[in-house]
């Protein structure tokens, strides 16, 4: 989804960077370019003029790989999405883009903020399949006294559909988002239903969203 384009104009190089539909914008990562910009030199300021104007041109054409629209929310969940440098790219914007108007620091600032917590996600997703599986161990080891539990409470059908076939017992609040072991938070459902169910909170196990993979 992101793409750059290279221009060298006045003998300046520049290279424009987007993600999608969202404009990065220039980089500045050049030290003469800051350097030029810094000193407000017209050889800089008519170059990025020049490009700007290229860029509309180039639109216009639809002369740019990979650009389509999407919902940036999502794209941070495709398989090899650069999500260090989206960061990077919405900090650059953030701090020290100097064309960025107060509206762009502001949108890049909610995708910064989106990026990083999905980043702490990842980091902390390896943490949490062992603490799961060592709940899941733990809840194994006192499965069949909670099943007896369960049937006295509501007999030996399915909370969903009412069958009495292959049933399983269903944390109603999964354990992978921090739903525990008491009987207040147990369940008996088919295997269908619970199929469905999936790890889904209670409010969400009737939608038919699709899950971000790992």
């Amino acid at each position: 989804m992101a793409w750059t384009r290279t221009w060298v104009i006045n003998d300046i190089p520049l290279t424009f960077t987007a993600i999608g539909p969202f404009m990065v914008g220039f980089e500045l990562q050049d030290e003469t370019v800051v350097q030029l910009l810094a000193n407000r030199d017209p050889r800089i300021l008519d170059a990025l003029a020049q490009a700007n104007r290229d860029m509309v041109d180039i639109k216009l054409a639809g002369d740019v790989s990979c650009e389509s629209a999407f919902d940036w929310r999502y794209a941070i969940y495709e398989p090899g999405f650069d999500l260090d440098g989206f960061i990077a790219n919405m900090r650059r914007i953030v701090e020290r883009n100097p064309y960025a108007n107060e509206e762009d620091k502001a949108a890049a600032l909610d995708r910064l903020s989106c990026a990083l917590a999905e980043k702490a996600e990842r980091a902390a997703r390896p943490f949490k399949r062992e603490l799961i599986k060592s709940r899941r161990l733990e809840f194994g080891g006192k499965r069949a006294q909670l099943l007896l539990a369960l049937i006295d409470r509501d007999g030996y059908v399915c909370q969903e559909c009412g069958c009495s076939e292959g049933l399983e017992v269903d944390h109603i609040i999964p354990l992978s988002r921090g739903g525990g072991d008491d009987l207040n938070n147990l369940q008996l459902l088919c295997k269908p239903c619970n199929s469905r169910k999936q790890d889904k909170m209670p409010e969400m196990a009737g939608e038919q969203d699709v899950q971000p993979a790992d």
